[in-house]
This record gives structure tokens, sequence and C-alpha cells, in this order.
């Protein structure tokens, strides 16, 4: 086996850490990207649930004012709030679902590209090693 000299397994090393600290950095950023989507949709959550909520407190009233509460207009009423309440909900899932498949693939690419950086740099690594074996062999006499 052919040794490498110390600068030379310097390199290669100092390439490995590279890419160890930039795939934790990467991964830092998810996990920090990750709490704050699903901080962004708790509050959105919070938010809608509040916003319907008033908007169900006051739908009676405007029924009752014109003597329409007991008609089938009310509960007319009554199934488009439930109908809207439920796309602004689906809208904030998608959305938040959108963020979690955004996240998941970037996590996928960093991933990849942390093994195929190693991997490539274990085979320029092997390449060096088979390249001095072969100097030292036709420097025997």
């Amino acid at each position: 086996m052919a040794y490498l000299s110390p600068s030379e397994t310097a390199l290669f090393n100092q390439r490995r850490s590279k890419l160890r600290t930039d795939y934790g950095t990467g991964k830092a950023q998810n996990q920090f990207e990750r709490g704050q989507l699903d901080l962004d949709y708790d509050l959105t959550k919070r938010n809608l649930g509040s916003e319907w909520g008033r908007a169900r407190t006051h739908l009676p009233g405007a029924y009752a004012r014109g003597g329409t509460l007991n008609s089938g207009v009310y509960q007319r009423a009554l199934q488009d709030y439930a109908a809207q309440r439920g796309l602004a909900f689906e809208g904030a899932a998608r959305e938040y679902q959108r963020g979690l498949g955004q996240l998941g693939v970037r996590s996928t690419a960093q991933s990849n590209a942390y093994t195929s950086g190693l991997n490539l740099i274990a085979a320029e690594e092997q390449a060096r090693r088979a390249q001095l074996a072969a100097s030292l062999q036709g420097a025997k006499w």
C-alpha cells in the first residue's frame, strides 16, 4: 500500500471536514426551517379558528333580525360557512404539507451530495495511492 504525504492526507481530510461542516449546517438550517414551518402552521390554525369562530357567532344575528333564522336560507348559510371554513383550513394544511415536502427534498439532496462527495474523495484518494504504488513499482529494479 502506498502512503500519501502528510500534506496530501491533510488535503483529503480538509475536504472531508468541509463536507461534514456543510452537511451539518444544511441539517441545522432544515431543522430551523421545520420549526418555523410548524410555528407558522400552528399560528395560522389558531388565527383561522378565531376568525371563523367570530364569523360563526355573528352569523345567526343577521338572519334573526331578518326573521329568517328558522328558514332554509339560514341553514344554507350555515352550510356555506362550514364549506368555506373547511376550505380555509384545507388551504393552510396544503401549504404546510408543501413546505414539509420542500424540506424533505432539500434534506435528501443534501444527504446525497454529502454521500457522493465522500465517495468522490475516497475514489480520488484511492486513485492517488494507486498512482504512487505504480510509480514505486516502476522505480524498482
